[in-house]
């Protein structure tokens, strides 16, 4: 498999720190509760989340965003993360199947690993976590990323809450298994 053109953060004193402190927090196991803001915090969290789960990460989004998808961090991090038999799933809320065509999905089996939410199910993770427009990620029953403002990369995280990954999981089932 060809390592797609993937996109290096460039890592500022701040993005280092920020990078240092959540993977101290991974490390440690840690509930201490963390908000990123912007794309490379995201890519960032989202390398930290995947190095750090050992067996199962479920991502619902619309359409894996390559504005951090694209990013070394994001790919290299769940690339590795397969490689080490991680169970990786993936639940797209968009109608457009053409999102697949995506470097991203070259590390996933499109047919077993991806689904997208049904009709009569769009909506239900909205309604089911009181109302709240979010994406998320949850690995392994205690990690978890909830973005709030899609738009602009905002989110809360945690590397050890099994109640908030609780919640995300069973939403995420339900949807993942009605599909």
């Amino acid at each position: 498999m060809n390592t797609p053109q993937l996109d290096n953060i460039e890592r500022t004193e701040e993005l280092t720190r920020f990078e240092n402190w959540v993977n101290e927090l991974a490390a440690s196991n840690s509930s201490t509760l963390v908000f990123n803001d912007g794309q490379e915090h995201a890519a960032i969290l989202f390398g930290t989340i995947f190095g750090t789960t050992k067996e199962k990460v479920c991502i619902y989004c619309d359409n894996m965003c390559s504005m951090v998808t694209a990013t070394a961090d994001y790919y290299n991090a769940l690339e590795a993360c397969k490689k080490r038999g991680v169970e990786v799933r993936i639940l797209l809320d968009t109608m457009d199947k053409k999102v697949l065509d995506q470097p991203i999905f070259c590390l996933v089996n499109k047919q077993e690993d991806v689904k997208f939410v049904p009709d009569d199910k769009r909506g239900y993770i909205k309604k089911k976590l009181n109302g709240l427009d979010v994406h998320f990620t949850v690995a392994d029953g205690k990690i978890y990323r909830m973005e709030y403002d899609i738009k602009n990369f905002k989110a809360i995280a945690s590397f050890n809450d099994p109640e908030m990954s609780n919640t995300l999981t069973t939403v995420f089932d339900e949807v993942w298994n009605a599909a």
